[in-house]
């Protein structure tokens, strides 16, 4: 009878360590303003160089740099996405929460004569937020507070 032999296959492969990255704490913003976003690749790092991607492009100024600035009115989750140079992705998400803009009425203007005194008063009601509330009058100078 004809003799076997055995075939053996071999194949050479790299197993990495899977990434993480972090980017960062939920945060709460004022109306209107901005916040520079990062992640943090070091925490369980891959092979650099890295390529990022971020969620809702529309509201930062570059959704594929590790550190863009985020200019959204509303509360959004933002993902980043992290690939390395082998092609292996880490992702974490970071909630921006917006507050409302404040909206603060003092009354209709009102003509006074010189060295006459009015009182003035900020209707903070309709405010959406938390207290306290600090308000602060422009020139302060001609304004004395009465408490």
């Amino acid at each position: 009878p004809p003799r076997s032999t055995p075939l053996y296959s071999s194949a050479a492969s790299d197993v990495y360590k899977r990434q993480r990255v972090d980017a960062g704490n939920d945060t709460l913003i004022c109306y209107g303003n901005t916040i520079q976003l990062s992640v943090d690749t070091t925490i369980i790092p891959g092979i650099m160089p890295y390529t990022y991607s971020w969620s809702s492009p529309d509201s930062l100024n570059d959704p594929n740099i590790y550190d863009p600035v985020a200019s959204n009115r509303d509360t959004i989750m933002y993902t980043v996405t992290v690939t390395d140079s082998n092609y292996c992705q880490a992702s974490d998400s970071i909630k921006i929460s917006v507050n409302p803009m404040l909206n603060v009425s003092i009354g209709n203007d009102t003509m006074i004569c010189y060295g006459d005194t009015i009182q003035m008063t900020a209707d903070s009601s309709q405010l959406i937020g938390s207290l306290p509330f600090q308000i602060a009058w422009t020139p302060p100078t001609s304004i004395r507070p009465v408490i």
